[in-house]
């Protein structure tokens, strides 16, 4: 992992050195600070661009896992920050043979509407602009205990297969309408249940409230224009 921004330190440097010398499968990452070191989205744009170099060159990776932070929110859903992810993603993809994974942090946690309005919005980002993969959004910025569940994995795979091959002009779009539903509540986006709280500990499935949300929301989104 690079450290913001533009630095690393000697414990991964030395972790590096055994992975390369035993053969490991190394992957670079990093989380370029939307509002920080790198400045506005234009800024953290061009340094986002950089770790790629600096992946393939200081890290030798076979792939790297990227995204945006907001300084102020903590997540990668924000206006500025989707639009740093489809840059990014235009530039590298185009331009370079290491393959990126994006990754998001979604404001809202699980069993949310509006986590499924961020995770759709951060998918219709990158897989029109070239990513190789996206990670699962994760919920509630990362940081509630237990605050991640099976089901937003599932939706993530299904909105990313939904969207392959779509347009960037049609995805512009689709994110426009999204950001419409969800970008005033950014700052105070609800922390959502954990995983014990929408879940059956017992047998493992999602309860009967969180499937209901599901399947409401898959419909809301074909409606919009993602075609499940």
């Amino acid at each position: 992992d690079f450290l913001a921004e533009m630095k690393v330190n000697f414990e991964t440097l030395n972790r590096l050195a055994f992975i390369l010398v035993t053969g490991g499968n190394v992957g670079s990452t990093a989380l370029p600070i939307l509002g920080g070191y790198a400045g506005g989205p234009a800024g953290t744009a061009l340094v986002m661009t950089a770790y790629y170099l600096l992946g393939t060159l200081m890290f030798q990776g076979a792939y790297h896992l990227t995204g945006p932070v907001h300084f102020r929110y903590g997540c990668s859903t924000t206006r500025d920050s989707l639009w740093v992810f489809s840059v990014v993603g235009r530039a590298t993809s185009r331009n370079t043979r290491y393959p990126a994974i994006g990754l998001g942090y979604a404001a809202a946690g699980p069993c949310t509407r509006m986590y499924f309005y961020e995770a759709a919005a951060v998918n219709l980002c990158c897989v029109p602009s070239g990513y190789g993969g996206v990670q699962t959004v994760h919920p509630a910025k990362a940081v509630i205990d237990d605050g991640v569940t099976p089901m937003e994995a599932l939706f993530n795979v299904e909105v990313a297969y939904a969207v392959t091959g779509m347009r960037a002009e049609q995805a512009s779009e689709l994110v426009n309408q999204l950001l419409e539903k969800y970008e005033k509540e950014v700052e105070k986006a609800p922390t959502g249940k954990r995983y014990q709280e929408c879940y059956d500990l017992r047998t493992g499935k999602p309860l009967e409230e969180y499937v209901r949300l599901y399947d409401d929301i898959k419909e809301e989104l074909i409606n919009l224009g993602i075609p499940f």
